[in-house]
């Protein structure tokens, strides 16, 4: 009699899940294995109110006993369960010795037994076939870490992504880059994604003796900056002795720079004129200039603009009459800067186009459309562009005249992205 109550008592101590058929753990007494392997005490033993109590988040970051180390057995002392607990004791220090496979052990999340140079990306295929291969691998783990393996595919293992452009040389506008960062900072900043080149706008309050000592120091060239803008113009003859002492100054401004080309803006419409009386007076103008261009080795490159989205009111857009005013002046020094974003809203045909005037082309400017922003995130498809630029045969810089939709670490990314064709 008193064994039948005092088995009634266990029963209704014993949760239910501990007296389903099949359960192997019918005993409270008795350590209940779970599926991982791990081993959990059972509700009436003493040592398990010890473990719920040691239960941790360990100096490792994994979460449980503190009292053991991942890859160790959960070793408890045998309580009231008599021989089975022993038993079970004497299978979790079989598992241990047999290198940590058997039941009972501890093992770590398939993601933190990765090494530290895995983990950087640096061997990222072979991290990716570590986990399936040797871990216990579940469809978490695998999609976790599928982003982090992929990225050094697409981009490079390089921390420079520019580094592993094929064959186009970028420079970075530091205008439109890094507008929250101090001038002499964005050099930096360009020189430490890998640009191997910058552009900037005027030269005048610039500190021009401190960009030539820190370009010269990173190993990078500035590639072009603006050497006359939109106002005064230079389509209005009043303005040509001005602009002709302009062009003399930013001569030699580029000779401190080691620079070889200045961005010239034909201007504004002038009231009064006609649009072929204001291109005949910028190449009047252009040809007064181009000797002292020749003089510096200094090209003047021509920059039309575009009307429909941001410069309403310009006088020059297009590829055409552009081709025209610099094959009309007729100097090896004076050139377009073919910015193909505003090519793109002004004309399309990016292509076709490049191919009537290659002779003609000076430098090349790029940003997507629509917004301006870096390649990939408008309409220009830039592999194929870029592509037919290298096949015309330019070599020089390409300006990377865009504000970044993201930051500039991304944006650097999709920009070696579209220099792969």
């Amino acid at each position: 009699m008193a064994r039948t109550h005092a088995r009634r008592a266990i029963r209704r101590r014993t949760p239910a899940r501990a007296r389903r058929p099949g359960n192997r753990a019918r005993s409270p007494c008795v350590a209940l294995r779970r599926t991982d392997g791990l081993a959990r005490p059972g509700p009436q033993d003493r040592t398990a109110r010890t473990a719920r109590r040691t239960c941790r988040r360990r100096s490792d970051g994994s979460v449980g006993d503190t009292r053991t180390q991942p890859g160790e057995p959960v070793r408890r002392a045998p309580g009231r369960a008599g021989k089975r607990s022993c038993r079970r004791f004497r299978q979790l220090r079989r598992g241990a010795a047999a290198g940590g496979r058997g039941p009972g052990v501890r093992r770590p999340h398939p993601l933190r037994a990765l090494s530290a140079a895995e983990r950087s990306g640096t061997t990222a295929v072979g991290a990716l076939a570590w986990i399936i291969t040797r871990a216990m691998i579940t469809r978490r783990a695998l999609l976790s870490a599928a982003p982090a393996a992929a990225l050094p595919l697409l981009y490079g293992q390089d921390s420079k992504p520019l580094t592993k452009a094929t064959k186009t040389k970028f420079a970075a506008n530091v205008e439109m880059w890094w507008r929250k960062l101090k001038f002499l900072d964005r050099i930096r900043a360009a020189h430490a994604l890998g640009f191997p080149a910058i552009e900037f706008w005027p030269w005048r309050r610039k500190p021009i003796d401190e960009i030539a000592a820190l370009t010269d120091k990173l190993g990078m060239a500035v590639a072009q900056f603006t050497g006359w803008g939109f106002s005064p113009g230079l389509n209005n003859p009043k303005n040509h002795d001005r602009f002709v002492k302009q062009v003399e100054a930013g001569c030699q401004v580029a000779k401190r720079l080691n620079c070889k080309m200045m961005t010239i803006v034909a201007g504004n419409d002038q009231k009064g004129m006609t649009q072929a009386q204001m291109h005949a007076h910028v190449i009047m103008g252009l040809k007064r200039a181009a000797p002292i261009a020749e003089r510096h080795d200094v090209m003047l490159i021509v920059e039309p603009m575009n009307i429909r989205v941001d410069h309403k009111g310009h006088c020059l857009y297009g590829s055409a009459p552009t081709i025209a005013i610099c094959r009309a002046v007729n100097s090896s020094h004076v050139k377009i800067n073919w910015d193909l974003y505003h090519m793109q809203i002004s004309e399309g045909d990016l292509c076709g186009r490049l191919r009537e005037g290659k002779d003609q082309i000076g430098y090349i400017q790029i940003a997507d459309h629509p917004g301006r922003t870096e390649p990939g995130t408008g309409e220009i498809h830039y592999p194929r562009v870029l592509r037919e630029v290298w096949n015309l045969g330019y070599r020089g810089y390409v300006g990377v005249e865009c504000r970044p939709s993201v930051k500039e670490e991304e944006a650097v990314k999709a920009l070696a992205h579209a220099a792969r064709w």
